[in-house]
């Protein structure tokens, strides 16, 4: 008997794997798997799940808080759900703190403290300054943390300004993601980005220099009309800065996007092959190493042991994962 290998698994042997071992990406995300939960059995189900003790992997926990909203769709983005408004955010966030405070005395939840929390969204830090106090005061107060938990806060440089920030120091965050994607002005206004390079590197120093919390960024190589160059030039850029980690993420180009459909009627001009592709994440292994940066995982780097990726790295390893509000994942 003869196993033949699972090409899109095990890729084609060649001398030169990062160019050849694929002919195209197909997928970075996990696919929804599984059926809907109707309405009348969802409060049932949350009960029985919220009574079991985490799973065997070191006890480790984590929870994922979602925030649904931005300012703005970014061209590339899948994951828009509303647009940000004082009245939709603020009841949003009474019915999130809510969930927080009826779930908190389940056994299942207060029996194992947490190892890391993520703030995702959408745009966390659309939300006022009073809020995110209000938000970090309830996380406190209804989930059991690890004395080392990480606490990371998603957030965009365009309005995530001092007071926001502050106001995410004093609720106990210790680890900022904030999406830069590219510093290139053209290429970010292209994107949907509202920022300038200018204002965006300024903002990342601003919060750098203030040495309080881990900053961690990511850039998106294969853009539309991006090259080796402009690549190159943002790595420097990024490895030069006090970030503490980085993500280097392949774009995902969507048909269906903004982005997608803007390549595919030519308004703008196509993305690089899989061979620039493949050139341009060799670059940003090169660079980030040469500035003593880790790699930790597949995409992320880290500079010092500060940055843990804990969250990440504890989702993929099979810890539980508890969701809060709409439209957050769990496992």
């Amino acid at each position: 008997m003869t196993l033949i290998p699972d090409l899109s698994l095990t890729g084609r042997k060649s001398d030169q794997p990062m160019v050849s071992a694929f002919s195209r990406k197909e997928t970075a995300h996990m696919q929804v798997m599984g059926a809907p939960v109707m309405p009348d059995d969802q409060q049932g189900l949350w009960h029985q799940l919220t009574q079991v003790q985490p799973r065997a992997s070191q006890g480790a926990r984590l929870a994922y808080l979602h925030i649904p909203f931005c300012q703005t769709k970014c061209s590339y983005c899948a994951f828009y759900q509303n647009r940000t408004s004082d009245e939709k955010v603020a009841n949003y966030l009474d019915a999130l703190l809510s969930e927080l405070a009826m779930t908190s005395q389940q056994p299942g939840l207060i029996d194992t403290p947490f190892d890391g929390i993520y703030i995702g969204g959408g745009t966390p830090s659309d939300l006022s300054p009073s809020q995110i106090a209000l938000l970090g005061n309830a996380i406190h107060r209804y989930l059991p943390l690890r004395t080392d938990a990480e606490l990371t806060f998603e957030a965009r440089f365009h309005g995530f300004d001092k007071d926001r920030f502050t106001a995410c120091l004093d609720a106990g965050f210790n680890r900022f993601s904030l999406g830069v994607q590219s510093f290139d002005t053209e290429l970010r206004q292209r994107l949907g980005r509202i920022d300038d390079e200018i204002t965006v590197r300024r903002e990342l120093d601003r919060m750098c220099n203030q040495d309080q919390a881990v900053i961690v960024t990511d850039l998106i190589y294969g853009l539309p009309g991006q090259t080796l160059d402009h690549w190159q030039r943002d790595l420097d850029i990024l490895a030069e800065s006090g970030v503490g980690g980085a993500d280097l993420y392949q774009l995902i180009l969507l048909p269906e996007s903004q982005l997608g459909r803007s390549v595919n009627k030519g308004k703008v001009p196509a993305p690089p092959g899989l061979e620039e592709k493949a050139a341009m994440f060799a670059a940003g292994r090169k660079t980030l190493k040469r500035h003593h940066f880790n790699r930790l995982s597949v995409s992320h780097f880290g500079r010092d042991s500060r940055e843990r990726n804990r969250y990440n790295h504890l989702s993929k390893a099979g810890a539980d994962l508890v969701p809060f509000g709409c439209g957050a994942g769990g496992l």
